[in-house]
């Protein structure tokens, strides 16, 4: 369940039995499959102003027994959306459960670095009174500063949040997996992080359809993602890669360079595969994890018909233009001056609002 105006209310001590809810009915689909399920996020701080959403974590052994739980979930209304970008933490939404607060469900292994931090930092907060009069005000500061601005909020808060982390010697930085993250699975379709070997596929199949492309635009993007710079994501399909997106947390340039947004780019399908839904879900895929950065996410669009497809795409997903015009070779055109070629070049900056994840 996401939301998109930023509420902070007084704590609230229905908080904790609003959780309690929340656990037994997962303890009765899960029963031993669920170690622990852990109340955490600002609700779980008694005294502190939050959002009044529930952020709920249940602790499993380890990942042999989460197709398990993928299954008990499902059974009470529960759909995996994958870890989001967040290592060791898959995410579950939910529809209707109106009978229940609403509320965030992480599944989390018991050596998650994840769940080690949502712990820490509550733990922290429960100890240190001081700390949660101050966070509370800055919360309820920043809503009342920037009601709908969610990026704007966020960072109004981020300093404290960071200070806190560095207190108790923990690094909220995401650090490069040694395996393929996955976002999404079905029985046809996997999107995960972008490998070595897709960058091959993606260049020889590109070459066939008759694109002028090489493999180095491929490699930069692997080399950005080791970097901790970008998720470069990869649809598989049936087995085959299929189509690529890339999200980059601070963008490369244009519109909105230097605004803290993350930039989705170089999003494409593979002409054999297109039609199969497999773009919507990239582009699911990509939003969510640039979410967990900002409330804001943009891209840049070509204007000649080769586009015609993803802009179309866009404006459904409820992209819109910046303001700025249209941009050629990364500057504004200049109105009556600027001489272009319609070629990839000359671009659109779009944004969209995203619906805000969580709450700490």
């Amino acid at each position: 369940m996401k939301t998109n105006r930023i509420i902070v209310q007084p704590y609230s001590a229905l908080w904790e039995q609003s959780f309690r809810d929340i656990r037994a009915e997962l303890q009765d689909a899960l029963g031993k499959l669920a170690l622990r399920i852990e109340h955490v996020g600002s609700t779980a701080v008694p005294g502190l102003s939050a959002k009044p959403i529930i952020d709920v974590d249940v602790v499993i052994r380890d990942y042999s027994v989460f197709e398990a739980v993928v299954s008990g979930l499902r059974a009470i209304g529960y759909t995996h959306e994958g870890d989001l970008g967040i290592a060791g933490r898959e995410a579950f939404r939910y529809e209707g459960k109106e009978h229940l607060q609403k509320h965030h469900l992480y599944i989390c292994p018991l050596d998650s670095a994840e769940l080690e931090r949502h712990i820490a930092f509550r733990d922290y907060l429960r100890s240190h009174p001081e700390a949660v009069q101050e966070y509370s005000r800055l919360k309820e500061e920043g809503a009342r500063l920037y009601p709908n601005d969610v990026d704007q909020y966020i960072q109004h808060k981020s300093p404290f949040i960071e200070t806190i982390y560095r207190e108790i010697g923990l690094d909220r930085s995401v650090k490069p997996q040694g395996k393929a993250t996955v976002y999404y699975r079905d029985n046809e379709l996997i999107i995960r992080t972008m490998e070595e070997a897709d960058a091959r596929i993606f260049t020889d199949e590109e070459i066939a359809q008759g694109w002028h492309t090489d493999i180095s635009k491929y490699l930069a993007r692997l080399r950005d993602q080791s970097a901790g710079k970008c998720v470069s994501l990869t649809a598989v399909y049936n087995g085959l890669p299929a189509g690529y997106v890339n999200v980059y947390f601070a963008g490369l340039g244009g519109a909105f360079s230097g605004k803290g947004y993350p930039e989705i780019v170089d999003f494409g399908v593979l002409e054999k595969y297109r039609r199969k839904g497999i773009g919507s879900k990239l582009m699911d895929a990509a939003e969510e994890i640039a979410g967990q950065y900002a409330g804001t996410v943009w891209l840049g669009v070509g204007l000649h018909s080769g586009y015609g497809s993803a802009q179309r795409m866009y404006v459904k997903r409820g992209y819109i233009p910046d303001g700025t015009g249209v941009w050629y070779r990364n500057k504004p055109c200049a109105q009556y001056e600027t001489e272009i070629v319609n070629d990839d070049d000359l671009v659109l900056f779009l944004s969209k609002r995203l619906e805000q994840q969580s709450d700490n």
